[in-house]
């Protein structure tokens, strides 16, 4: 990767982590002295204000401080550090300790030894984790990667959204590892459809919380929507790909019925996830929704392999639909004078304010999902835009004013809910995200493409 890329992202990623866990940056010794400061602090490990820390607090703050071990690992790589795992974690061990002293003058904050740990714990497992993939995995990955870009680089979106349904489904992490928690995870399943209601009530007659709750429409066509886009790339990938190669046929139904299968298989073994026929059922839906609108338009029959990349037009539609529809839903306003409005502050224009109080899993969670909601719109707009020879400043500016006006029509409309709660900062990461699609682009010529090419073959190739 390239160094100004590792340099540049390194700092934003700092620049972001100290403002995310200084907010509100109101410093202030309140009286006290420097040492009855650190008294206030945790210092028993684990231990939160005399009660167990929360497990999602303290797999979010590892998860936090990843991405830092990841970036530090880069950047000693590239300039041929020695050491460069132990001092990445002695990078992330000082950061956090320097967080945690600032928090000691923030009111709102509470400092603890075990954020520190947790903290430089992710640092490891970031550096760590990166060692192992350029020692093990990056030779086989690239060639996996070289193959798809060659033959099908249609199936690369395939890949990336299994891969992050994957990720989300596992989320938080804790795995059912006792068999009384593998027992309670399958008391948890739901096969009736259109209905809340576990095994545990069904065959037991001892009901769980989520038995008393009404069926989620909105959850359920929000589900068909986003799978609508599998199914309609996977229609492309079958008659670009797979239509005349041998084994397609199977490969073609096994992209259709196996990924929700997976996906709710693995939910079992996790203690805060559950899984439900219904997600299957609404994924099932979906996938041939996308199916038939891709053989009823038969983009695969306008576009060769020049102009691949605008067969995807049909899925981009429907995965912006997608996108309206998960931030409107569920689509519960009051508009009345006395509306939900009246509770806005300007708590809601200060970025992150909303993420301080925690560092959890699942806010970090919910903004991984807002930063990646608009990539692959600012992507396919960006393949076009440079098509037309827009300039790299003008396809960033456009994209992230498209990605931030998104958002904000979203978090307006979310004034009104009486559940959701609007604020600037998925607005902003929606505008990020715009910015994030030109740049894989952008690295994809600058660093993908002169790496995978034979020198002979020219950098920036007509086709796409």
């Amino acid at each position: 990767m390239n160094k100004k890329i590792i340099n540049i992202s390194l700092i934003l990623f700092i620049a972001f982590t100290l403002y995310n866990t200084l907010i509100p940056f109101n410093f202030n010794m309140n009286g006290s002295s420097f040492m009855q400061l650190l008294k206030s602090a945790d210092w028993a490990l684990f231990v939160h204000q005399g009660n167990r820390a929360a497990l999602t607090d303290i797999a979010g703050n590892i998860l936090l401080f990843i991405p830092l071990g990841l970036l530090l690992f880069l950047w000693g790589r590239q300039y041929k550090i020695r050491g460069i795992l132990f001092l990445s974690v002695l990078a992330g061990f000082v950061l956090s300790t320097f967080i945690e002293v600032l928090q000691l003058f923030i009111f709102q904050r509470n400092s603890s030894v075990t954020d520190i740990f947790n903290n430089t714990l992710g640092t490891f497992l970031g550096a760590f984790g990166a060692a192992i993939y350029f020692k093990t995995i990056a030779e086989v990955s690239n060639r996996f990667l070289r193959s798809l870009l060659k033959e099908q680089p249609l199936a690369i979106i395939l890949v990336a959204i299994l891969g992050f349904q994957i990720v989300g489904a596992i989320i938080p992490f804790n795995v059912s590892i006792t068999v009384s928690d593998l027992i309670k995870s399958l008391k948890k399943i739901n096969i009736i459809p259109f209905h809340n209601q576990s095994l545990s009530l069904l065959l037991f007659h001892r009901p769980l919380n989520f038995d008393a709750e009404t069926f989620n429409w909105f959850a359920f066509v929000e589900n068909i929507l986003f799978w609508s886009v599998w199914g309609y790339i996977s229609g492309l990938c079958y008659h670009f790909y797979w239509k005349f190669r041998r084994f397609g046929s199977i490969i073609y139904f096994g992209v259709i019925i196996v990924p929700p299968l997976l996906i709710e298989f693995l939910q079992i073994f996790i203690v805060a996830r559950f899984s439900d026929v219904n997600d299957i059922l609404s994924a099932w839906t979906g996938i041939v929704l996308g199916l038939a609108l891709c053989l009823f338009f038969k983009p695969f029959a306008r576009y060769d392999g020049n102009e691949i990349w605008r067969s995807l037009k049909g899925a981009l539609i429907l995965y912006y639909l997608f996108i309206i529809f998960a931030g409107l839903q569920p689509f519960d306003y009051n508009f009345s004078a006395d509306g939900p409005i009246r509770l806005v502050t300007y708590k809601a224009l200060v970025p992150f304010y909303s993420y301080f109080k925690k560092t959890s899993i699942w806010n970090i969670y919910d903004l991984i999902n807002s930063l990646f909601y608009f990539i692959p719109i600012s992507l396919f707009l960006s393949i076009r835009w440079f098509r037309e020879q827009k300039r790299w400043v003008s396809m960033y500016f456009l994209n992230g004013l498209l990605g931030f006006l998104t958002g904000v029509f979203i978090e307006i409309v979310q004034l009104f809910s009486t559940v959701r709660v609007a604020e600037i900062t998925d607005a902003l990461l929606y505008g990020l995200g715009g910015l994030l699609g030109t740049f894989l682009l952008y690295y994809y010529f600058r660093e993908i493409l002169p790496a995978y090419q034979p020198p002979e073959e020219p950098v920036f190739p007509e086709k796409i």
